[in-house]
């Protein structure tokens, strides 16, 4: 094996020793216990309840219809954390609500789905009235429609009209809730409700707030409310912040920042006497096909009703243990070696050596401490087959270039031996470009619930970047490869300036991207090696 053979896989030796001791540092974070604010008990004020929290059940579903067993089952549990629900709804077997929360002494927000079908929202009124009148002690207020205006489903004056209605056939409290936002917009609303229900989601705000922040925030944006409705009462109808999901600007969502807003609200939401509504009981998968992997996780208990994380003492944000990664990437190790037995011939790795050898195993072991987080990742944000194909398809994408690198860098003396190997290598990069700026493309367009997906890029973006330093390169006639990494190196910019500042999951999914670009773009060599007549294929070595 020449110098200059033995000189690139020592290097990428390094980067893969460097590679895999981050991202176990990385995993280690994730599992290392984390000291958080602590409230002085369990105790929130009320609580948005929705029962679809099982697989294929959404309310979008016309037919869908939820059982008195099983409300009672979740109110029963919900009883231990709160005496009061707020929904939605009075459809799909959720008006029996009232009834079981009766039995339970717990109060009710009673919701009204409103929206354009002008008979579902009479039909709606009529069943709430006819709730609210039979129990009177448990049905604490009407909620006349959520977000309508938010939607642009009706205009303010619509809207004026059904709650005056409900307002005429009721001695219970009404109100209306929607973004804090569109409260200030239609303030002659206020008129019409016994008290003004906003909606604060530091999360989801037009310019999103850092979680060590967001609950000072919520009680500025309260405040601004009640200057600007004065001797009103305000709810908080919505607060609460996402355990999964992708950074906006500063706005972290995980199991660490949910538990911490959470603690830190009720505590502070305790000692201002503050009115508000936690969203939510239970995660809602069906909202991740509207609003991502975050839509559906911001319930404190998952969708097999399991609390998220404990009241007191610390969070971790993953409950697996690091032998779990050692494990999976002592696994990657092996298949990688068992196939480059299989593939190359004994005396290709005598004549290579322990140098190729451990870049195999170093390579096979990064692929694998990877896998637990890009399983995580696919479980998370695959909302259908689709979905869930692509994923898998990236995650082999990556697997593939971490196996062939290696067998790549020997190209500049063993050429036809691995002659093939080159071409295979070829196409799996061409396919990453491909991939690369259609993902690149889709987050311009519709980023706002699209993931960053960097467990799925970090693989084939660091093995792109080595294979580009350590010497290969590409023919002239290499246009679609070029073309791709120009699409993606011209759209990154637009793509990461609306997330600044403060999203580290953006700079770091540009990086990626960027190292994917240029790989093909880039027009210098590090290497000094000469150039190999013998492989024409393009992504061959020099």
């Amino acid at each position: 094996m020449s110098h200059v053979v033995r000189r690139r896989l020592l290097l990428a030796n390094m980067v893969f020793v460097l590679a895999v001791l981050g991202v176990f540092m990385d995993l280690l974070f994730q599992t290392w216990p984390q000291v958080l604010p602590e409230p002085a008990g369990v105790a929130i004020d009320c609580v948005s309840y929705a029962p679809f929290r099982r697989p294929g059940e959404s309310p979008l579903d016309p037919d869908a219809l939820v059982s008195p067993e099983r409300i009672r089952a979740d109110l029963q549990q919900l009883s231990t954390y709160t005496d009061c629900v707020r929904t939605y709804s009075v459809d799909q077997g959720l008006d029996a609500v009232p009834e079981i929360a009766a039995t339970l002494g717990q109060r009710v927000l009673l919701g009204i789905w409103i929206d354009r079908d002008a008979v579902s929202n009479q039909a709606g009124i009529a069943r709430a009235l006819a709730l609210a009148k039979a129990y009177p002690q448990t049905v604490s207020a009407i909620i006349v429609g959520n977000e309508v205006l938010l939607r642009r489903e009706l205009d303010a004056v619509q809207l004026g009209e059904l709650i005056r209605q409900v307002r005429t056939g009721t001695e219970v409290p009404v109100t209306y809730a929607d973004v804090w936002e569109f409260w200030l917009r239609n303030a002659e609303l206020a008129d019409l409700v016994d008290w003004v229900t906003v909606h604060i989601l530091p999360y989801w705000e037009d310019e999103p707030v850092a979680v060590a922040e967001a609950t000072s925030y919520v009680m500025q944006v309260r405040r601004r409310v009640e200057t600007a409705f004065p001797g009103r009462e305000i709810l908080i109808g919505e607060t609460g912040w996402p355990s999964v999901g992708r950074m906006r600007g500063p706005a972290m969502p995980g199991r660490v920042e949910q538990a911490r807003f959470v603690r830190e609200w009720v505590s502070l939401a305790a000692d201002e006497g503050v009115s508000y509504n936690l969203i939510e009981a239970f995660d809602q998968p069906w909202k991740r096909q509207l609003e991502g992997a975050m839509g559906g996780s911001w319930g404190f208990l998952d969708s097999a009703a399991r609390a998220k994380f404990p009241w007191s003492g610390p969070v971790a944000e993953r409950d697996d243990r690091p032998w779990v990664a050692v494990a999976s990437a002592a696994a990657g190790a092996f298949l990688f070696l068992t196939c480059c037995r299989m593939v190359v011939a004994s005396s290709v790795r005598r004549m290579a050596g322990w140098p190729l050898r451990f870049n195999v195993a170093l390579a096979g072991g990064l692929s694998g401490l990877l896998l637990p987080s890009q399983w995580q990742y696919l479980a998370h944000w695959s909302r259908n087959t689709v979905e869930w194909l692509a994923g898998g398809a990236m995650v082999l994408l990556g697997f593939a270039t971490a196996f062939l690198l290696p067998l790549v860098l020997t190209n500049g003396s063993l050429a036809r031996r691995y002659a093939g190997l080159v071409r295979i290598w070829s196409r799996v990069c061409l396919a990453v470009f491909f991939a690369a700026a259609w993902f690149v493309l889709m987050h311009l367009f519709n980023g706002r619930y699209l993931g960053y997906a960097i467990p799925l890029w970090f693989l084939p973006a660091l093995m792109l970047a080595v294979s580009r330093l350590l010497g290969t390169g590409w023919p002239e006639d290499a246009v679609r490869e070029r073309l791709l990494g120009l699409i993606v190196l011209t759209t990154l910019p637009w793509v990461l300036w609306p997330e600044m500042p403060g999203n580290t999951q953006a700079l770091v999914f540009t990086l990626l991207m960027t190292m994917v670009a240029l790989s093909v773009l880039l027009p210098l060599r590090i290497s000094s090696s000469k150039p190999n007549r013998a492989a024409k294929a393009p992504g061959t070595a020099a």
